[in-house]
């Protein structure tokens, strides 16, 4: 066989020319495909999940907005602005259970280290036992004193020391994306809510044993929800020390939920104003302006919620919070046109018509406030994400809007009432410029 010509076996860069451009053209092809194929997958997960959330995180909205549009309809604002007082006074008891503390049970139940989550409930429960008592304490001296009304205030602030930590279910199959779940969920424990609170209010009842009703059924559902499905992703649960708890994510939670304090606090500040210099009747026609502003951004919000688990991976980018704004800014347009038709061709929708004004500058934040809610999700959940630079953005914003909270209180009511619901946009425009340019400093 000497006479045999050697067996040569042939490298890529032996191949001819035109041999070589087709494996390249495959191997993009095939790039293509992949990449074709994970964003149907998104789509397909957007289209299965994005409803869930909308409706789920819409119905504690929808509850007291449909009390409200009841009491605007016979004309009685003044207890439409009694009923929102009092919401904010629960929201805003609701701060002092660091309500951020919800995206570390997301990072850590994600992760699978339900050890730090059972330090993180702990926490929360610690916070429940000092809120109830204080309350309890207040019952009591109230009763004593022989004014009922502010017991059953106190007994409503009794009720969130059971409400907020038993809302732990909302974050824990959020975190597992069983959306399905906590859809059907929410809608039962907030259509007997709902039915708690429209009753009592048909019946001529008070705003204030309307709401405590209300808030009674949806911690008791809570309570059971979370004793349900909870009990297995808090089995570590137990007397954990000071060292442990302080080694835990609780103080970045402290932290995080502390530089959200301002700005959460805004969505009830303003109604202190408003009825405090304008009065009851004044409050129910800014709640419900305020209220139909923020119906359909809460709707689009959660969106975000169902890539919490995406968000600890991946950031936004800049494409995408430019297609963010356009949607949410698109949508405010509409929802304007939509509320000015209403109320002009319905005329059993004619009493909304001194609210008009205030939801459409709340609608034309929309933009601003989606991009932001994003951005500020995305630096908190992100492993690479900075907390202070979500403090430092929280802060600004919310001193912004605190400052325009103390022009609008020296402005008549005509002007006040226009320039308040201007703190919306404002608070996520500054935000967002903040975050921004902190990124920028930072990658300078």
């Amino acid at each position: 066989m000497d006479g045999a010509r050697p067996h040569v076996v042939k490298t890529h860069h032996d191949l001819p020319e035109q041999q070589y451009a087709q494996a390249g053209s495959a191997a993009g092809s095939m790039h293509d495909r992949v990449r074709r194929s994970r964003a149907a997958q998104g789509r397909r997960y957007f289209a299965l999940n994005a409803p869930l959330a909308i409706l789920s995180s819409v119905l504690p909205g929808l509850s007291l907005y449909a009390a409200t549009l009841l009491l605007g309809s016979r004309g009685d604002f003044a207890t439409a602005g009694e009923l929102r007082l009092y919401a904010s006074v629960f929201g805003l008891v609701g701060i002092l259970f660091l309500n951020e503390m919800g995206k570390f049970f997301v990072r850590h139940v994600v992760a699978g280290d339900m050890g730090e989550v059972a330090k993180l409930f702990y926490f929360r429960l610690v916070l429940a036992v000092l809120v109830g008592g204080g309350a309890g304490i207040a019952i009591c001296v109230a009763l004593v004193a022989g004014y009922p009304d502010v017991a059953a205030m106190a007994a409503t602030i009794a009720i969130s020391a059971v409400f907020y930590p038993a809302d732990f279910f909302l974050t824990l199959l959020t975190a597992q994306t069983r959306f399905a779940l906590l859809t059907r969920l929410n809608a039962i424990r907030y259509v007997f809510a709902t039915g708690a609170l429209i009753g009592v209010l048909v019946q001529h009842g008070s705003a204030l044993h309307a709401f405590l009703a209300y808030t009674l059924v949806l911690a008791g559902f809570g309570l059971g929800y979370t004793w349900r499905y909870g009990r297995p992703a808090l089995a570590g649960l137990r007397r954990f020390s000071w060292q442990e708890v302080a080694a835990s994510d609780v103080r970045s939670a402290a932290g995080l939920s502390a530089a959200n304090a301002l700005p959460n606090a805004l969505e009830h500040v303003d109604k202190f104003i408003v009825g405090t210099l304008f009065g009851l009747h004044v409050l129910g026609i800014y709640a419900l302006a305020f209220s139909t502003g923020r119906i359909i951004y809460n709707a689009m919000k959660p969106v975000t919620t169902i890539y919490y688990r995406w968000l600890v991976d991946h950031r936004i980018e800049r494409h995408t919070a430019l297609r963010l704004f356009l949607i949410g800014s698109g949508i405010g347009m509409g929802c304007m046109v939509a509320i000015w038709a209403a109320y002009s061709f319905i005329p059993a929708l004619d009493f909304f018509r001194p609210a008009a004004a205030m939801s459409a500058i709340i609608f034309a934040g929309y933009g601003l406030a989606l991009v932001n809610t994003g951005e500020l999700q995305s630096e908190a959940l992100h492993h690479g994400g900075r907390l202070r630079r979500v403090f430092w953005a929280n802060a600004g914003s919310g001193l912004a809007c605190y400052g325009l909270f103390l022009i609008a209180a020296l402005l008549p009511e005509s002007v006040a009432l226009l320039a308040l619901p201007g703190h919306f946009a404002l608070r996520h425009g500054v935000s967002l410029l903040i975050l921004y340019r902190s990124r920028r400093a930072s990658a300078g």
